[in-house]
């Protein structure tokens, strides 16, 4: 027996909400034990770094020291420039570049045909979306040049903040539905936490590698620590969302003159 049409749309965003933790959730292990087994690279100082990151790599990309403009290690060769082009061809091969790419693109898709709550949430979300496929199609440069700011970058910080507006900002939003006061300060904790993870992560790895000048496995941790956040954003939100929906399954079995 076919379910109903309430019952289809529940299922549909709550596919779509596990979905989007699952993705985040897998994405940095995908990418650092994908790259372990099928290549034996060691672990990138970003997860941006996988789009380049190529078995026999001797520069991570984009290299560790950021004040050359040309990597060191294929300089040091004195190749012709024949040679020294194909050796570059292959580093760019990028062995975990399509995961990190359909990654992107996964779950920018899904942000933008996820409706919100209200239209500021909607908004955000679609906005949130679009950064993430420019993450995937403006990848950090692969020269070891000085890049402050770059569009992968800044659509990366634009993608969590997003995302964290809508954590701080628009979750009292479905909150005020939650009429247990405890409970609604429970979710609310939570999104208030994680989305202070997720705006802060990409700001302090900008801010870090401004200062350091170069990239290490600092800027993957912080990195992970902005994904896991917006993986357990989506958890949180499925348990909110169900709790909510068992609420009101229990009203109007109490009284069925309350509207679903």
């Amino acid at each position: 027996m076919p379910r109903s049409l309430e019952g289809q749309i529940r299922a549909t965003y709550f596919s779509l909400r596990v979905i989007l933790a699952v993705l985040a959730f897998t994405l940095p292990p995908l990418l650092y034990i994908g790259g372990h087994l099928r290549a034996h690279i060691p672990l990138r100082d970003s997860m941006s770094a996988y789009y380049w990151a190529a078995p026999g790599q001797i520069c991570q990309c984009s290299c560790t020291v950021l004040d050359t403009e040309k990597c060191p290690a294929i300089e040091d060769n004195h190749w012709t420039d024949k040679q020294r082009q194909a050796w570059i061809d292959q580093l760019k091969a990028g062995t975990m570049r399509n995961y990190f790419v359909g990654f992107l693109f996964a779950v920018g898709a899904i942000l933008y045909v996820y409706k919100g709550y209200t239209w500021k949430e909607n908004w955000a979300l679609n906005f949130a979306g679009v950064m993430a496929v420019s993450v995937a199609l403006n990848p950090m440069p692969w020269d070891c040049a000085k890049h402050h700011v770059t569009a992968h970058g800044a659509s990366a910080i634009l993608f969590f903040v997003a995302i964290a507006y809508v954590c701080i900002f628009q979750s009292d939003d479905t909150l005020v539905l939650i009429k247990d006061t405890k409970r609604r300060a429970f979710y609310k904790g939570w999104y208030r936490v994680l989305g202070i993870i997720m705006a802060c992560s990409p700001i302090f790895a900008f801010i870090y590698t401004a200062i350091r000048q170069r990239y290490d496995h600092y800027i993957f941790s912080a990195e992970m620590a902005g994904i896991y956040a917006f993986s357990a954003y989506w958890v949180v939100k499925i348990r909110e969302i169900q709790f909510i929906g068992e609420r009101r399954a229990l009203e109007r079995l109490s009284d069925p003159n309350i509207p679903g």
